[in-house]
């Protein structure tokens, strides 16, 4: 019986001790709650001011940054080899669009800064593209259709995109 009466004073004490902890980091999460927040506008604030400085850039890191789709197609026909024009030209604009999305989508979401805004993102984001991969998947649809000489139809994409969003529930946004 004495046996257990040391392990039983272990066993609250343990508890009292589990309440205290649980008490003093309830109180340094409220201290902490405000420097959160100055931290987030901070943030906000600093990618809002670095947005706007590369939306009028024509380069960022060293490669030329286009400002609309015509020149975009230019870029993506200079850098690009002939054979793999031609790989890309044949297939179908939405197999197209799966098969490269990782390659040369991700290509031009990373060298022409889709996610902390360059002038060509801007372009997308005013025509109503808002995320990195409905610009991809836009870009790399137009290229083909630019390359095949079909019509762009880019208002009625872009309604298709906003469309989908809509539909998408608020935590897959």
């Amino acid at each position: 019986m004495e046996l257990c009466e040391p392990k039983m004073a272990l066993q609250a004490l343990n508890a009292v001790m589990k309440r205290y902890i649980v008490w003093i980091g309830a109180l340094l999460g409220l201290f902490q709650l405000p420097l959160m927040a100055q931290n987030k506008d901070q943030l906000i604030r600093e990618a809002d001011s670095l947005y706007k400085a590369n939306i009028v850039k024509t380069r960022i890191n060293g490669v030329y940054i286009p400002k609309d789709l015509q020149e975009a197609f230019t870029e993506l026909d200079r850098l690009s080899p002939p054979d793999a024009l031609l790989k890309i030209k044949v297939e179908e604009e939405t197999f197209i669009a799966r098969k490269l999305h990782f390659g040369l989508g991700r290509w031009m979401a990373i060298n022409w800064n889709f996610d902390d805004g360059s002038r060509f993102s801007h372009f997308l984001t005013k025509l109503g593209l808002l995320y990195r991969d409905e610009m991809i998947d836009f870009m790399l649809i137009s290229y083909h259709r630019y390359l095949n000489q079909r019509p762009q139809e880019v208002e009625t994409r872009v309604k298709q995109y906003v469309e989908k969003r809509k539909k998408k529930p608020e935590n897959e946004k």
